[in-house]
């Protein structure tokens, strides 16, 4: 069932809005009525999405008068740049773990105020994040290693607060 009236009150919050998995999970929930706040790097580079639109996280309560969160999804991700792991940098391991593993984490301990006791936090991962060996890839062992990281804090993340539903999703391969 679509529409406003059952959703009005449901707010959702999401990054990576501006394409791909967030773009259209940001579609979805608006189609259904929710308050969709969505993050991306650029306003710019956001598509114009119909319905309520919320970029400035920081002004959230304050100014939009948002109280809760029911759902938030940590969707921003990088990719390596396809180095074997003898010729990774320091540098490019820093900022794939920043974005891929920390940020969920500041995510979740940024949003947990308003994320709802019983609300969902799921973070977008990948089978590349995977421990079993069929999903061993060359040239990406800092991505992948990025993604079973988060994949650990998330799970964590549930162990700690059981009433809260916080989990991976693995979406498989994905043209974004």
């Amino acid at each position: 069932m679509t529409g406003t009236s059952n959703n009005q009150d449901n707010v959702i919050f999401i990054t990576g809005t501006s394409r791909g998995i967030g773009e259209g999970i940001a579609r979805h929930y608006l189609k259904e009525g929710w308050t969709v706040v969505a993050a991306v790097r650029s306003p710019e580079a956001a598509p114009r999405l119909e319905g309520k639109i919320i970029t400035a996280v920081e002004e959230l309560k304050t100014k939009h008068n948002i109280t809760h969160f029911d759902i938030v999804v940590a969707n921003s991700g990088v990719a390596a740049s396809g180095a074997f792991l003898a010729q990774a940098s320091p540098t490019e391991f820093d900022h794939i773990y920043k974005v891929n593993t920390r940020g969920p984490l500041v995510l979740y301990q940024a949003t947990r105020p308003l994320l709802k006791d019983d609300g969902t936090f799921v973070v977008i991962s990948s089978l590349a994040g995977s421990l079993n060996k069929d999903f061993l890839w060359e040239y990406i062992g800092l991505y992948g290693a990025s993604k079973a990281a988060v994949n650990y804090l998330t799970r964590t993340v549930h162990y700690e607060e059981p009433a809260l539903k916080a989990f991976t999703i693995n979406p498989g391969a994905v043209d974004t």
